[in-house]
């Protein structure tokens, strides 16, 4: 994020001061709870690709299902002229194909367990978000209205699966620590995906030469920026569909 808002607006002090601050804070964090006897964090849980690798599956998932949820209602008002309530109106589609979605994903993973099951609903979230990258660009509601189902039903394929893997990819003396590094991570996503989907946006939107607000840019511009924001999302959504699919190499760490 550092980064790209550098390509527009430069590295300030106060930047590059607080950057510094969160890495060495970071790094004195690992060095202290590897020297503790009884740790905070266990460090030793990371050598676990089979946790490992499901965090960042779920962690890129947040990431890119929250580009489409932040820039989402921009593209409905600023583009197609919705009113708020009408864009809240259409983003409780995702929601509400999850609740009835994710717990019927959960009884197909528990009957069938299916190892893959995860890296499909990633799969289709990908989809889902190429989808909604090509349907902004050229206004076809239907088409965004598909994306948004697509992306209820691969998330409610990924949700119980992939709680069900971080969890069990630990002994029993570290599964309280792996829930509470899990919720974690979402947060950490939610917030990486609002940061990272709105930079993008503004330094796009700065690249053509436009300085005012999201909503009085022009619809073309508007809807060719979001567009290009959702397929970056894809593409790190296949990431972490690969992720979801290598954690089945390997032993689990025993009890």
């Amino acid at each position: 994020m550092v980064f790209l808002d550098t390509l527009t607006s430069g590295m300030g002090f106060t930047t590059i001061a607080v950057a510094l601050i969160c890495l060495i804070s970071l790094l004195a964090l690992v060095v202290n709870e590897s020297r503790h006897h009884t740790p905070l964090l266990d460090l030793s849980m990371f050598r676990e690709k089979k946790f490992v690798l499901p965090i960042i599956s779920i962690t890129l998932l947040i990431i890119s299902s929250f580009a489409l949820f932040i820039l989402g209602p921009f593209y409905f008002q600023g583009v197609m002229g919705y009113t708020p309530s009408m864009v809240g109106t259409v983003f409780l589609i995702v929601p509400a194909i999850m609740t009835f979605g994710s717990p019927l994903g959960g009884w197909i993973y528990d009957k069938y367990h299916y190892k893959y099951n995860s890296a499909i609903g990633m799969l289709i979230v990908a989809a889902s978000l190429i989808l909604a990258g090509y349907a902004t660009r050229r206004v076809d509601l239907p088409a965004i209205l598909l994306s948004f189902v697509l992306m209820g039903l691969g998330s409610a394929l990924v949700q119980s699966p992939m709680n069900t893997e971080i969890m069990n990819a630990l002994p029993r003396n570290l599964l309280g620590t792996a829930s509470s590094f899990s919720s974690a991570v979402r947060y950490l996503g939610m917030a990486i995906g609002v940061s990272v989907s709105s930079t993008l946006l503004s330094v796009q939107l700065r690249m053509e030469g436009y300085q005012g607000s999201v909503l009085n840019a022009s619809p073309d511009l508007l809807s060719s920026t979001i567009s290009n924001v959702l397929v970056i999302a894809a593409v790190l959504c296949v990431l972490g569909m690969f992720t979801a699919a290598l954690r089945n190499v390997g032993p689990l760490m025993k009890d």
